[in-house]
């Protein structure tokens, strides 16, 4: 149909009479040969004669038979015959399509939730995405480090183009490059037995340990091993807080826990692994041991700047100054922006203040690639700093505060271009920046960030990132605060197959690289970076969210699963706040 040039309309003084379509000349154009014209569709269509209201609707369509096909509401929506999108009236999904019988097979939630007979698919930002159950089971899912499914993870493997590998880690076929074969096929194309299941046990542990005098520190056995898997069919755990986050309990195990007496260890100690049948091999790793007297028999003030990602920001703040506060410091926390006091709610702003920030990747921080949208607004203008400060914290989260302007910059970190204007991290530039605004420069800075890294790139590219990013922020902190001390630190992943896969493919070589390059520091002598392995002491088994279930009416036992390897909260949250915490007193 061609657009017409003219429509022309009625009013009879009780309702809008049909619409009449006339072209240039004056002509009613015609619709074919299902109507003579626009004048016979026009005993069809008319505007609802009531006052319209949200679920109401403003205009119907009907047919020749006076039966309703089409309605139009005011306040965003409509439906059409086996469609349905943002009626006011119905509960469910935004938008859906519906058959003859009224169900509906397909529809889209208001947050882009795809909903499908006996599941829904939700995505991220990060391009990762979910297919669960209706009551929240996992059907499939992927991230950076590959794809799920029950009982199997599909993860990134740079010598094969697929491999199946069974629970024992025994290969049962691999496709490459050479074509299919079962297990390991010998040289007249036979089938021999898969080789036994390589198990790293490699400590991953920094050089120190920093405990408190009033609290036996846990060492998890498993958190600091390269493969995790169950020393025993089973693991029993429990855990209870009464009253976050000073006083939690987490018992485990006992062949998977050591507890760190601090009244029983003296400035040294030996760390032994033995890989289990093999009784003559020993790994032995030589650990300084600081012990905290408290409660403080001083008074102690000290000065603090988060500078993180969403592990910074969600309560670790809070609870790293009740747990100091408890032992008699008095901190001040310092930023631009507050940390949440919610271990769900990201934006929350009742935190202290710190530089904690959802999304963050080096490539933000350092400001070389912020196209991924976490920071899509850019570097903050030199000047706007009031502005920004009024901002809210979700829109303070789009600019990047720590990007100088080249000619202004004394720093050596990697030179930008944005928007034709080059730019440098510059710390200096951000104490000055924001010094009016009550910023000081701090005595500790926790240091926490490369988790995005990994979730955005692939486990090469990914670990190269991370080598360079904690290279540039050091040297630039060394340069621009010389006095400050900084505690470098990560978390653990939880006990599961996605956590599992992706721990030993993908984050425990970035924490081995940063172990690395904190020693390599350390040995240089620059005793002001200190490496807390918040990991080696925070459980896998409590503290992480789960999905919602099925709950067994009789037994009241609940059949779920892990729904975030990333985001500890509860007592995983207490438990790698405590081993910050506790480095802080250790080094303030």
């Amino acid at each position: 149909m061609k657009i017409p040039s003219e429509i022309e309309t009625a009013y009879d003084g009780h309702a809008l009479a049909a619409d009449k379509v006339r072209d240039a000349g004056g002509k009613v154009i015609m619709l074919g040969d299902e109507r003579d014209s626009l004048e016979d569709l026009g005993e069809t269509v008319r505007r609802t004669k009531r006052a319209s209201a949200p679920d109401l609707p403003a205009v119907e369509w009907k047919n020749m038979l006076l039966q309703r096909w089409a309605s139009f509401y005011s306040q965003g929506g409509f439906t059409l015959p086996g469609f349905k999108f943002g009626r006011p009236t119905d509960d469910g999904p935004f938008l859906r399509g519906t058959n003859l019988l009224g169900q509906a097979p397909f529809g889209v939630d208001d947050d882009g939730t795809i909903i499908l007979p006996g599941g829904r698919i939700k995505g991220d930002v990060l391009g990762g995405m979910a297919f669960r159950t209706t009551m929240g089971d996992l059907i499939i899912g992927s991230n950076g480090s590959g794809t799920s499914l029950p009982g199997m993870v599909v993860r990134e493997i740079s010598d094969a183009y697929v491999r199946s590998v069974n629970g024992l880690g025994q290969v049962n076929f691999v496709a490459d490059a050479s074509g299919f074969r079962s297990g390991e096929g010998d040289d007249n194309g036979g089938v021999i037995p898969p080789p036994e299941p390589v198990i790293d046990v490699l400590p991953m542990i920094g050089s120190e340990l920093f405990l408190t005098s009033d609290r036996a520190l846990p060492l998890y056995v498993e958190n600091i091993r390269m493969s995790r898997s169950d020393d025993r069919l089973a693991r029993v755990t429990i855990d209870s807080r009464t009253g976050p986050p000073t006083k939690s309990f987490c018992g485990s195990s006992v062949d998977n826990v050591i507890e760190l007496d601090p009244l029983r260890m003296g400035s040294t100690a030996t760390l032994t692994v033995r890989t289990l049948g093999n009784r003559t091999a020993r790994m032995v790793k030589t650990l300084s041991v600081m012990v905290k007297a408290v409660p403080l028999t001083a008074a102690k003030t000290v000065t603090i700047m988060m500078h993180g990602d969403s592990i910074s920001n969600r309560q670790m703040a809070q609870f790293i100054k009740a747990y100091l506060e408890d032992w008699g410091f008095t901190v001040i926390f310092v930023g631009t922006m507050n940390g949440s006091a919610s271990s769900t709610d990201a934006q929350n702003e009742a935190g202290p203040l710190g530089e904690c920030r959802e999304g963050c990747a080096f490539s933000d921080v350092l400001g070389y690639d912020m196209s991924d949208g976490d920071m899509p607004y850019g570097p903050l203008p030199v000047g706007q700093e009031a502005a920004y400060m009024a901002l809210s914290k979700a829109e303070k989260n789009k600019w990047n505060p720590y990007l100088c302007p080249v000619g202004s910059s004394s720093a050596s970190t990697p030179i930008i271009t944005v928007a034709g204007q080059q730019y440098r991290y510059d710390l200096s530039f951000f104490e000055q920046r924001f010094a009016p605004f009550g910023f000081a420069r701090p005595d500790i800075v926790p240091l926490n960030l490369g988790m995005n890294d990994r979730n955005e790139q692939g486990a090469v590219k990914a670990l190269e990132q991370v080598k360079q990013g904690y290279g540039y922020v050091l040297d630039e902190i060394e340069r621009a605060w010389p006095a400050t001390k900084v505690i470098v630190w990560a978390s653990a992943m939880p006990v599961d197959l996605t956590g599992d896969a992706t721990w030993q493919g993908s984050w425990a070589p970035i924490i081995n690289a940063v172990t690395a390059i904190v020693k390599a520091r350390r040995d240089a002598g620059k005793t002001n970076v200190h490496l807390c392995s918040a990991w080696a002491h925070q459980t896998a088994e409590a503290g992480w969210a789960t999905s919602a279930g099925v709950t067994d009416p009789v037994t009241g036992v609940r059949n779920t699963a892990i729904s975030d390897i990333i985001h500890q909260f509860g007592t995983a949250r207490e438990q790698a706040a405590l081993a910050v915490a506790t480095a802080i007193a250790c080094t303030a």
